[in-house]
């Protein structure tokens, strides 16, 4: 018994996510975690906007950002609907950034950009960046 006990130390058990209930994957969330997203569409954009709300709401010390790139940056000079969203998300705790390389792509300059949106020169590179600095990130 006492080497059964002593081999069930030695070897932890992994769950794997089949194991969990949906719940408890949802409620894993850190209550002071770091997340963000790369996205390129506006309907990404929007559920982005949504989820990080939901969970900012939930866990006001959580760090969510959300990087715009691609033509989804030309979109939010000209969509209004896009530009309110953007002064929601920052007024509810998110950070969104545009990727310079897109801008530069489509002669987009800051003055063009809300200005709740701030500029990173190059969107994959910040992605990285927040990798390394222990972000969860997803790429949509």
């Amino acid at each position: 018994m006492l080497l059964f006990l002593a081999s069930i130390s030695l070897f932890p058990v992994k769950i794997n996510a089949q194991d969990l209930t949906v719940a408890q994957v949802e409620n894993s969330i850190k209550k002071d975690g770091k997340y963000a997203m790369l996205v390129r569409s506006a309907e990404h954009l929007k559920a982005s906007v949504k989820t990080a709300t939901g969970l900012i709401k939930e866990n006001p010390q959580l760090d969510f950002q959300i990087v715009v790139c691609g033509e989804l940056v030309k979109n939010l000079v000209n969509d209004n609907e896009l530009r309110q969203l953007m002064d929601k998300a920052k007024s509810g705790g998110i950070t969104i950034l545009a990727c310079g390389l897109s801008m530069d792509k489509f002669n987009i300059t800051v003055k063009d950009l809300p200005s709740s949106v701030m500029v990173t020169q190059n969107g994959l590179v910040y992605i990285f960046g927040l990798q390394e600095n222990g972000y969860k990130t997803i790429t949509l």
